[in-house]
């Protein structure tokens, strides 16, 4: 049984939301691959599409964009205008691209919170009295 594009991307979504935080971009993106890949076995896509997914990699020849940056990202081709960002601390973001103000389908923060420290000692952080 196959499913549209849009409900393999809700199933990964909600898959995604039962997991644990990631420490670093590279578990983000295996937990991401290996989320994606159960979601469409279990959809029953053909073998030929599941060792595709097998096979891919974060790489530019397999369409991740940015990798030197925070975040890289990657445009899907199966869920028109949805964009993956995974981020170096091990957030995942998952947004929608196609209005003039893109919409989080998805976000997690990782297990490292960097933007933390900053906040903390922001002038603006201070109580007004």
């Amino acid at each position: 049984m196959q499913y549209s594009s849009e409900l393999l991307l809700n199933q990964l979504i909600c898959n995604l939301a039962e997991l644990s935080p990631c420490e670093s971009r590279l578990q983000a993106y295996e937990v991401l691959h290996e989320t994606w890949l159960q979601v469409n076995e279990r959809a029953g896509m053909p073998p030929t599409q599941i060792e595709h997914i097998r096979k891919r990699c974060m790489s530019p020849d397999h369409g991740w964009e940015d990798l030197q940056a925070d975040p890289c990202y990657v445009d899907s081709f199966l869920a028109p205008s949805t964009r993956v960002n995974l981020h170096a601390n091990g957030a995942i973001v998952i947004q929608r691209m196609g209005s003039c103000r893109p919409e989080v389908l998805y976000a997690v923060p990782g297990k490292t919170h960097r933007f933390v420290a900053a906040i903390r000692t922001s002038p603006r952080s201070n109580p007004m009295v």
